[in-house]
């Protein structure tokens, strides 16, 4: 494991692997269930299926995990973490995001769950994905002016997953619309991967 110091000095872990151009890999906001831990486990398989062609940085969010935490938060805090990521990186990189917390009716399932107690530990992060979330629209007004090529995948099969990346793209002058077959909401490494390699070497 190794650390970033954040622009408000908060102490961000991360683990690198692979050679090649950079890839930060950007967590989602819920446990991963073989490990009980939030942060950057949820993303090793991907990151071991990615590092046979990029240096992927794999961290763990603010707050969650190994990384620390530093009131109050405001999203600009995310964005300066990775920022910082993109620094020890070497000045570029490609980022990939995943889906993001979870809320009302699915607290109640969950609680039931083998996952529970690592949700209990990341409880006060979830704040933080609200306010990255704000009201669940797309921002359309801030995705206009997004220059860099982006890739907006979905697994189908899901219409307000579905509906979301459509508006998303619909919104962004350099984005690419892609529906990743037989997948859902939680997609399998080995057929992400290739879909991510083909997009970052474009």
């Amino acid at each position: 494991m190794k650390r970033v110091t954040s622009k408000d000095g908060t102490s961000i872990a991360y683990q690198r692997g692979g050679s090649g151009p950079a890839v930060i890999l950007v967590g989602g906001g819920l446990v991963d269930p073989a490990t009980g831990r939030a942060g950057r486990s949820e993303n090793e398989p991907l990151a071991t299926e990615l590092s046979e062609h990029f240096t992927v940085y794999n961290y763990d969010r603010r707050g969650r995990a190994d990384s620390r935490d530093t009131p109050p938060y405001a999203l600009e805090r995310e964005l300066e973490d990775i920022e910082a990521l993109i620094a020890e990186a070497g000045g570029s990189a490609h980022l990939y995001g995943v889906s993001s917390g979870g809320a009302e009716e699915t607290i109640a399932g969950a609680r039931n769950s083998p996952m529970w107690p690592g949700l209990e530990g990341v409880a006060h992060t979830l704040a933080y994905d609200a306010v990255c979330l704000g009201n669940g629209n797309p921002p359309t007004a801030r995705l206009t002016t997004i220059t860099q090529p982006t890739l907006v995948a979905t697994g189908g099969g899901d219409d307000f997953f579905e509906q979301a990346a459509d508006a998303i793209v619909a919104s962004m002058p350099r984005a690419e619309r892609l529906i990743i077959e037989g997948q859902t909401h939680v997609v399998d490494p080995k057929a992400l991967a290739p879909v991510l390699e083909r997009f970052f070497g474009q």
